[in-house]
């Protein structure tokens, strides 16, 4: 005994052709998710805001961090 699957059986009634899958509209809680703008913007103001945090806040710290304790002598003293 052979059985068969629904997608199958609607195929040998098409004559062989498959069937297209049909589009589903997306749910409204999905819907604020898909402006490509709004997302690019919030990729770059991240993005804007890990360098800015790394130029003003780690690198200052670093910079005083490595003079202090002896790893690299301070610009100009030899």
């Amino acid at each position: 005994m052979l059985l068969l699957d629904d997608v199958a059986l609607q195929r040998i009634a098409d004559g062989g052709a498959p069937r297209q899958p049909q589009r589903q509209a997306a749910p409204e809680a999905v819907r604020p998710f898909l402006q490509s703008d709004v997302m690019f913007a919030s990729i770059a103001l991240i993005a804007l805001s890990g360098y800015l945090l790394e130029r003003v806040l780690v690198q200052v710290v670093e910079d005083r961090t490595v003079v202090r304790w002896g790893m690299v002598q301070e610009a100009g003293a030899r």
